[in-house]
């Protein structure tokens, strides 16, 4: 919902993390709103939340929108698209759920112990998927990754996108 609402509000090109618009994409409606107050709005919003946690965040949505208690610009707008939101939410929810995901990872992961000869170190590597726009995936902090859905879908960028991070840790 937080990068529905960015590309909504228009807010995309001035906010982090840098990441592309939305696949499906999101029609702006930044004319209905003060374009300044929604960039602060958004990126206090986005700091406070924990989005390695996707299901546990709670949705804004009425009577209380939830999260966005202090951004009147975001809520507003909220507001009046709502009923488009939460469609966009749920038919990207299920193109996700669609897409099973194989244990590929768990083997590359564990490729490395022959690389290195040795068992590979305890590590967390939280790696979120967002539908955006290309192939590509952003480094938000140690630990944590997003990839776009299509790098996800496809192994091999995937493994070396990741490799690297996972080698640094490893």
């Amino acid at each position: 919902m937080a990068l529905y609402l960015r590309d909504l509000a228009g807010v995309g090109p001035y906010v982090l993390p840098d990441l592309p618009p939305l696949v499906p994409p999101v029609e702006c409606a930044g004319d209905e709103l003060d374009l300044g107050a929604a960039i602060r709005e958004w990126e206090r919003w986005w700091a406070s939340m924990d989005v390695r946690l996707p299901g546990l965040l709670p949705m804004p949505r009425p009577p209380d929108w939830g999260g966005l208690e202090d951004a009147p610009t975001l809520r507003a707008l909220l507001e009046r698209r709502f009923p488009e939101a939460e469609a966009w939410v749920q038919g990207a929810k299920a193109a996700a759920a669609g897409r099973r995901r194989s244990l590929h990872l768990t083997h590359f992961v564990n490729g490395f112990e022959q690389r290195l000869g040795r068992p590979v170190r305890p590590f967390r590597l939280w790696v979120g998927e967002v539908p955006v726009r290309g192939s590509a995936g952003w480094t938000l902090d140690d630990g944590h990754v997003l990839v776009s859905s299509e790098l996800a879908t496809d192994e091999s960028e995937l493994e070396a996108f990741l490799a690297p991070l996972i080698q640094a840790v490893a």
